[in-house]
């Protein structure tokens, strides 16, 4: 290989605070020229659909894919789950304050923050399940695994700097990081750098 592109998809608009996402064989565009989302041919760029509603903002982070929809954040602190399919709006959420952190998906639930809180939703309905209060600096997209939430933290945040890990009570028999209460969700531990 020479390094040279095999292929330049053709896209009209910015495409600069959002990275593109991959998933079943379509790859996901996020315009902030049009604040619109796209699904493309990964092979010739050509459009498969364009949402045909536009976002309140600019788009934040990367779109996450699962259960047939697209969950994206924009930076007016708003969290869009949008079909697959056609691009249709399925449910949106307002959060506040702003956002600029993506939206990952695990257990029927999505995640996203802002530079105070952690939020988890219904991935099918956008009902907001619970959100908790990490102090300044949670910005940075949350991760989940093995029934843990880990989020990067800095500034004002009671944690101090650093990554901190929260046990999210009863995943294991509610099959990984499924829907835990306000009260269920305790910081387990912070990690700092050594």
């Amino acid at each position: 290989t020479t390094g040279a592109p095999v292929i330049v998809l053709p896209t009209a608009g910015s495409f600069d605070s959002a990275s593109p996402s991959i998933s079943g064989g379509a790859l996901y565009l996020a315009s902030n020229a049009e604040h619109k989302l796209r699904q493309v041919s990964p092979q010739d760029g050509n459009s498969w659909w364009t949402a045909p509603f536009t976002m309140d903002g600019a788009f934040e982070g990367t779109p996450a894919i699962a259960y047939g929809k697209v969950y994206v954040t924009d930076n007016t602190s708003k969290l869009y789950a949008i079909d697959t399919t056609d691009g249709a709006l399925a449910w949106s959420k307002a959060f506040v304050p702003l956002s600029t952190s993506s939206a990952t998906v695990a257990g029927g639930v999505v995640y996203t923050g802002n530079d105070k809180r952690i939020f988890a939703f219904d991935a099918s309905t956008g009902a907001l399940l619970w959100s908790y209060g990490v102090g300044i600096g949670a910005n940075q997209s949350v991760t989940v695994a093995n029934g843990f939430l880990y989020v990067g933290v800095s500034g004002n945040s009671p944690f101090r700097r650093g990554l901190v890990a929260f046990a999210l009570k009863g995943a294991a028999d509610r099959k990984a990081a499924a829907r835990p209460a306000v009260a269920d969700l305790v910081p387990d531990r912070t990690l700092t750098p050594q």
